[in-house]
């Protein structure tokens, strides 16, 4: 049987409002056609396919990564964030994948751990009983974190301005998730302006930090052992901004929503403590801790799931290709959507309830490849993805352990917003418990 064009959804001018309004919402709803790959007009000339079989996305992740690159117009992102892993490809991507994976690698990113705990420890002791936003705190807790990981630098008492720089950031990227982004970012409008500024703030201080950490002990900061290992220092400069921004910005944004699931299901943050309160008594937690925390595993796992740190990944086809008996054209875009995919119910039962359960004990149960892929999968995953596994547990087990966290009586539901991440368009209103 001849290959076929896939069918199409909506129509341009309803689709693109869509996406400007609320693009998870438009793509959930294309999702619910529950087609492998589904046809969305944007704009004319900007044809996106939604892939939503496990077995295709890891043809176009995985097995068939070469056909599939980087976008050159829609969603390209490197006037915000320059070439780094994320953005770039090709040889050059290759080359700078291989000196950054043994500085990100599980044993590497391990003598961060006590830090992590640190800092956790630090925003435990400093809380108080009473209603509070979550959201802002979670960023400044992996803002702290962070810059001591990466930088080896107290970011907080030595950067003033730096996050605000950061926001800037992530707003001129989200702008150029649009059709009409890079239109938008050469007009002479204010907020242009800010967002440009920004970003030379953001340059100055990773110029300052390159020079910090040259020539420095490569176990004390993430940036010195990717200097050390012969990466040049633009280009140092341009993986550090990135990964600042991930970490920041993904597992804060990660740990809010765990958070706000909990405060939501009593009965699993009870299950969460009681399992602390068996395995750790008043002992703060250690990366040796965790695998042995069964519960929290699942909390862990069950927030990636609702919430991964890359709503969409977007590539562009570099030839005409042929997946799953469709017709894909040269230049079209392809998204692969892990919180689309993981929110199915043909691979999740239950699949917007947060069930820790889900996820088992000891043993993980088996999950379809390609259906679960919170960091992406295939040569080009996440290279933050063991700090961001490390860390999660580590920061939920520290606060948990001192802390219970209430929903607020008549708070309305959160809602999801897709940006660099996945924010709370109106933060997290909870209520802290002192345990």
């Amino acid at each position: 049987m001849s290959a076929r064009a896939p069918r199409s959804f909506g129509s341009t001018v309803p689709n693109l409002l869509a996406l400007v309004r609320d693009p998870l919402e438009l793509f959930q709803r294309a999702a619910r056609e529950q087609e492998d790959v589904l046809r969305v007009v944007l704009a004319p000339g900007i044809t996106l396919f939604l892939v939503n079989s496990p077995e295709l996305i890891t043809e176009v992740l995985d097995t068939q990564l070469a056909r599939f690159g980087k976008p050159r117009q829609l969603g390209d992102i490197r006037p915000a964030v320059g070439e780094n892993l994320q953005t770039s490809e090709g040889p050059g991507h290759d080359r700078h994948r291989a000196l950054a994976e043994p500085v990100m690698a599980p044993p590497a990113v391990a003598r961060y751990g006590d830090t992590v705990v640190g800092q956790g420890v630090r925003m435990r002791e400093d809380w108080v009983e009473g209603e509070v936003d979550l959201h802002p705190q979670m960023l400044e807790l992996m803002f702290r974190i962070s810059g001591r990981a990466l930088f080896d630098c107290p970011v907080e008492q030595e950067e003033a301005g730096v996050q605000e720089a950061l926001e800037t950031v992530l707003a001129r990227c989200q702008r150029y998730n649009l059709p009409l982004g890079a239109v938008l970012d050469k007009l002479p409008l204010p907020s242009t302006t800010r967002m440009r500024r920004g970003r030379h703030q953001a340059d100055a201080f990773l110029d300052r930090m390159t020079a910090r950490n040259r020539g420095g002990d490569p176990d004390r900061s993430i940036l010195a052992a990717l200097l050390a290992a012969g990466m040049a220092d633009a280009k140092a400069r341009d993986e550090a901004l990135f990964l600042f921004l991930a970490m920041r910005e993904t597992i804060g944004d990660v740990l809010t929503w765990i958070w706000y699931e909990l405060s939501r299901a009593d009965d699993a943050q009870a299950a969460l403590q009681a399992e602390l309160d068996q395995v750790l008594g008043s002992e703060p937690p250690t990366a040796a801790d965790v695998p042995r925390l069964h519960w929290l595993n699942g909390v862990v796992n069950e927030g990636l799931r609702l919430y991964p740190v890359g709503w969409g990944i977007l590539r562009q086809l570099k030839v005409a290709h042929e997946m799953g008996g469709f017709s894909l054209p040269n230049g079209s875009y392809t998204l692969v959507s892990p919180y689309v995919t993981q929110r199915d119910d043909r691979y999740f039962p239950e699949p917007t309830r947060f069930r820790p359960d889900r996820w088992g004990g000891p043993t993980p149960p088996a999950v379809q490849p390609g259906s679960y892929l919170p960091f992406s999968v295939g040569p080009r995953s996440c290279i933050g993805e063991h700090f961001a596994s490390m860390g999660l547990p580590l920061l939920v087990a520290t606060l948990a352990q001192h802390w219970s966290i209430r929903r607020v009586e008549g708070e309305p539901p959160a809602q999801a917003v897709p940006q660099f991440a996945i924010r709370p368009k109106n933060g997290v209103r909870v209520r802290r418990v002192r345990r």
